[in-house]
């Protein structure tokens, strides 16, 4: 239940995104999705080519570097189209966000200045100016995160996962267990994080109000003699949110050693595997390192890009 929460707030969170953006914002993020989906299958083949490499140089008589020329060129030229297609799919996300950022913030200033002046008054200036722009930064990191960081690696995964399909369906069915797990202690860490994070942003939002009130009246300060009272008033604050985000960053790195044991107990059991499958001549010795390479390939790029990274947004 826990789980379908967290997915379901994530996901309502790239929706509300998706609707603030114009039809060219959307259209562009279209088009670097199908770069992504390009791509992914791109990176996935210099595995598969240096597995036939390996087959080739093993089963040789003579060990021939000529042999190896023809594989190392079509790997260099994959490499070459992916960077160039990320290269432009990087340029397509990033002015998608350039061009959210400043749309939303002439909205919002536009929308602020004609507010009822009473329900401005009731905020703490410092505090709502905070809020405002800490809210717009949050869409964009959203855009960034999906767009830069997790759907590529996504797109990667599944096409890792449908190449391992077509050739041992036993190995893919594997590699794939690696994902659910990882998804759990990832859903895990942000049900139990989040409202830190949302408290910390509070504090600091707290304290944005305090010093823009402080300065805005800073004669009286003076004149009242009480510089050490409103110092003390956010030592307080800062304090406090100093406890909780040592505690979160140290909860953090649990979480963060336990996706990591995540890995390496599949990545064993991939290799073991493939080991046992060449032994026995169902697959190549070349396979072996294709399924490493895949492996390692899908659990330390998801763990690295994981949708925990949007809880400071939250």
């Amino acid at each position: 239940m826990t789980m379908n929460k967290e997915f379901s707030e994530i996901t309502n969170g790239f929706r509300r995104t998706l609707r603030l953006m114009e039809k060219p914002e959307k259209t562009a993020l279209v088009f670097a999705s199908f770069l992504m989906l390009i791509t992914g299958v791109l990176t996935n083949l210099p595995a598969v080519i240096l597995g036939r490499l390996v087959d080739k140089l093993v089963g040789a008589e003579n060990f021939d570097v000529s042999i190896a020329i023809p594989f190392i060129a079509l790997i260099i030229g994959i490499i070459f189209v992916r960077e160039a297609l990320t290269v432009v799919r990087k340029y397509f996300v990033e002015n998608v966000t350039t061009q959210t950022d400043k749309k939303q913030t002439v909205n919002v200033i536009e929308h602020l200045l004609k507010t009822d002046i009473t329900n401005i008054n009731q905020q703490q200036i410092g505090s709502l100016h905070g809020r405002i722009f800490r809210s717009i930064q949050g869409m964009i990191k959203i855009i960034k995160l999906g767009f830069l960081d997790f759907f590529p690696v996504f797109f990667s995964g599944l096409a890792a996962i449908a190449i391992a399909l077509t050739q041992k369906p036993l190995l893919a069915g594997v590699m794939i267990l690696v994902i659910p797990v990882g998804l759990f202690i990832i859903v895990w860490q942000v049900s139990s994080q989040k409202g830190i994070r949302v408290a910390l942003l509070r504090g600091k939002e707290k304290i944005d109000g305090a010093v823009v009130e402080m300065l805005g009246g800073i004669e009286t300060v003076r004149a009242l003699n009480t510089e050490n009272q409103e110092v003390a008033k956010v030592e307080e604050v800062a304090e406090a949110m100093r406890k909780k985000e040592i505690r979160h960053h140290i909860f953090m790195a649990l979480f963060d050693s336990g996706k990591y044991l995540n890995e390496a107990f599949f990545y064993v059991i991939v290799i073991s595997l493939s080991i046992f499958l060449a032994a026995q001549g169902i697959i190549t010795k070349g396979d072996i390192l294709v399924y490493s390479i895949r492996e390692i390939f899908l659990s330390k790029r998801m763990a690295k890009k994981d949708l925990s990274q949007i809880m400071p947004t939250q």
